[in-house]
């Protein structure tokens, strides 16, 4: 009788797929660009309540940076800076400053729903309490750009 170390093609097989399902599954985890740009305009706030159209648009920049350290810049003037942290599709922004951060209790830390689609992302807002930083990231889509 003879013994062998190899597997038999079925185990082989299904050996192989399981591995791949779960490279497959880390591989699709959410993770982000360095870099989102969006166009807002004055008329995409004028329905809100308490916003200033005038100081929210232009060019919007997100930036994810390393260190987990965050960046909101309006045409070319950094407006947020602070840190995130991604878990799964939830993404938590801490210790915010800034020109845009309300001055509103716990209004340096905000709580948004992830959701991004090849080179775009899109938030929707868990917990946020600045009305105008949750008017900007929840505008719409922000597609990613070269750094």
């Amino acid at each position: 009788m003879k013994t062998s170390a190899t597997l038999s093609r079925p185990s082989s097989l299904i050996i192989g797929l399981i591995a791949l399902a779960i490279s497959s599954t880390a591989w699709a985890r959410v993770s982000l660009e360095p870099t989102y740009t969006a166009t807002m305009v004055e008329s995409e706030f004028k329905r809100l309540d308490d916003i200033n159209p005038s100081k929210l648009t232009g060019i919007w920049l997100v930036q994810f940076l390393p260190g987990e350290a965050l960046r909101f810049i309006l045409n070319g003037e950094i407006m947020i800076e602070g840190y995130w942290v991604l878990n799964d599709n939830v993404l938590t922004l801490t210790r915010m400053s800034g020109t845009l951060v309300c001055p509103y209790d716990r209004a340096d830390i905000a709580v948004y729903r992830v959701s991004i689609r090849g080179f775009s992302v899109s938030f929707e807002k868990e917990e946020d309490e600045c009305p105008e930083r949750a008017a900007v990231l929840t505008r719409g889509v922000f597609r990613a750009t070269a750094s």
